[in-house]
């Protein structure tokens, strides 16, 4: 049966984790699961235990740069949406529950510069560092829910396609610090001509130690 097929209740992250292990998934079907039917389709029902099954998961042959399609169910939008462990971390969730999944994934292989084509979408190729820096133009100021994908991706060598990293280091650090996330924040600041430049800063001192471009 092919997993897109197969039926999948709601499931808490204790009950996704006993499916898992007592059920022999492929790879690409593990991506599946954790991409579009546990967050796509809402089906982990407690996703603040996401690090729990992303864990088990890995261990079980995921690969965090596997890109999966799924369908979407509305029948007036038949399309298909493009996912991949790096980006699914943490795109359904409106906080930071995601980020440490997301720190594991790049630890246990994650590549944030890995190229994928998009042809359905008018055949262009992005990386998943981009899909963050993306996100950062379409939600800043307001990035509670995107910041910390972005800093990560950015933490363990995520750069543009052409090569390019937007945050310059402020403090002499390599960028690799925040692999720590939990320590830094963002802010904006506004400038006369309406534009505005977004610091990452210390939360416990409001340091500035890198500042985007």
């Amino acid at each position: 049966m092919n997993i897109r097929d197969r039926h999948f209740d709601p499931m808490s992250s204790e009950e996704w984790i006993r499916c898992i292990s007592s059920n022999e998934f492929s790879p690409e079907e593990l991506c599946w699961i954790y991409c579009c039917a546990m967050q796509g389709r809402g089906l982990l029902t407690d996703p603040e235990n996401l690090f729990a099954v992303t864990k088990v998961m890995l261990e079980h042959g995921m690969d965090p740069n596997q890109l999966v399609t799924d369908e979407l169910p509305d029948e007036d939008m038949k399309e298909n949406v493009y996912d991949i462990p790096l980006i699914s971390a943490t795109r359904y969730w409106k906080d930071s529950s995601g980020a440490e999944s997301l720190k594991l994934l790049l630890e246990h292989g994650g590549n944030p510069n890995t190229l994928y084509s998009f042809e359905a979408y008018g055949d262009f190729d992005e990386n998943v560092f981009e899909f963050y820096v993306f996100d950062e133009y379409v939600n800043g100021p307001d990035l509670d829910d995107v910041f910390y994908g972005l800093l990560l991706c950015a933490a363990y060598g995520g750069r543009n396609t052409n090569g390019y990293n937007p945050f310059e280091m402020l403090i002499e650090a390599p960028i690799s610090i925040f692999k720590d996330y939990d320590r830094y924040w963002y802010e904006y600041e506004e400038h006369e001509n309406h534009s505005s430049t977004m610091y990452v800063i210390e939360k416990k001192t409001g340091r500035r130690v890198a500042v985007y471009h």
